[in-house]
């Protein structure tokens, strides 16, 4: 599967469409993002504002460390919402787990990242 939305995959879209879809985890993600934009901000503080597309090398690997480190923030924050979603549950193990964790497998984290960032 390729492209959905705008987005690279279906799962990507699918993510993103119900962690900004409620107010509670809206505003988890919106934190998260803060944090990285607080931390360019100080680090570049002559910048006009966080850009996914800076200009010298040294502020692009900045960058993508902070995306990165994003996304597997946002990946920690998704799997520990699914495993306390099925913690005590019959289905915690077996088919739909399976299922669950094949289509978490396919979710590209930096690309919401670099979403969330850009916001």
């Amino acid at each position: 599967m390729s492209g959905f939305n705008g987005w690279n995959n279906h799962i990507t879209w699918l993510i993103n469409l119900h962690f900004t879809n409620n107010e509670y985890d809206y505003e988890r993600l919106q934190e998260l993002a803060e944090e990285g934009r607080a931390e360019y901000a100080e680090a570049y503080p002559d910048a006009t504002g966080f850009t996914i597309s800076p200009l010298d090398d040294e502020e692009k690997d900045f960058v993508r460390g902070l995306v990165s480190d994003l996304a597997d923030k946002l990946k920690e924050m998704v799997e520990s919402d699914i495993d306390d979603a099925l913690e005590g549950s019959s289905i915690a193990s077996g088919f739909i787990s399976d299922v669950i964790n094949s289509a978490i497998s396919d979710v590209d984290w930096y690309e919401w990242a670099e979403n969330l960032l850009s916001e």
